[in-house]
């Protein structure tokens, strides 16, 4: 993959790995900034042996899509009394290994965010998984609702799902990110919002899986409901 997904608002974590002294190190870093030669990550100092300059390195960031790896070089080390700086080749090539428990099908269904207080959102799905869902939505989730849990409601196709009541899925969720819609540049005030089912019975987990593998070889912009 020719990008840098270091770039991309969607990582989570970034590790480094590397042998120091013949034993595999592997820190969580985060990331300071880079230019056109280095990458700069830093983490705290806590007992940290300092490896040899020119050392290959293993950077892998986690995203929802899965983990995307990559080999660099260890250019320099620098020490100070809260932190440690890493300087590494920039990467080039990244390795994606696939983390989900299904593939993303993109579908536009309806789906309604609620929580405790009554505070609601409705949109219509950018895609599905058997993990969560995504929607784009100009209506901001303040951040106090970020912490919080909330009850999920989508509708499925009444022609190719007769589980659930009506055709609805309800469940417990909770915010995982968000992403500005960048499409529109400045103009766009939508943003990309990522919730994760968290209380999906055996049921939901079949009819949902049954779904969209039925979606498969379909374009999910043309069902009707």
């Amino acid at each position: 993959m020719q990008f840098n997904i270091l770039k991309d608002s969607g990582v989570v974590k970034i590790t480094l790995t590397y042998m120091v002294t013949g034993i595999r190190k592997k820190v969580q870093v985060r990331m300071r900034f880079m230019d056109k030669k280095e990458c700069y990550f830093a983490m705290e100092n806590r007992g940290f042996v300092k490896p040899k300059n020119k050392t290959n390195v293993e950077i892998a960031c986690y995203t929802p899509d899965g983990v995307y790896k990559s080999n660099v070089t260890l250019m320099d080390t620098v020490t100070s009394m809260n932190e440690i700086l890493f300087s590494v080749s920039i990467p080039y090539i990244w390795k994606l290994s696939q983390m989900r428990m299904s593939s993303r099908k993109q579908v536009k269904l309806p789906v309604k965010i609620r929580f405790n207080d009554g505070f609601e959102i409705t949109a219509h799905t950018h895609d599905v998984s058997l993990g969560g869902i995504s929607f784009y939505s100009e209506q901001a989730i303040p951040s106090v609702y970020k912490q919080l849990t909330c009850a999920l409601s989508m509708q499925l196709p009444r022609d190719t799902v007769i589980n659930f009541a009506n055709g609805q899925m309800v469940c417990e969720a909770r915010y995982q990110r968000e992403k500005e819609d960048e499409a529109l540049g400045f103009l766009s005030t939508s943003i990309l919002y990522v919730f994760k089912f968290l209380t999906m019975t055996n049921d939901d987990i079949v009819v949902l899986k049954n779904y969209l593998l039925h979606l498969d070889g379909k374009q999910a912009e043309d069902i009707k409901f």
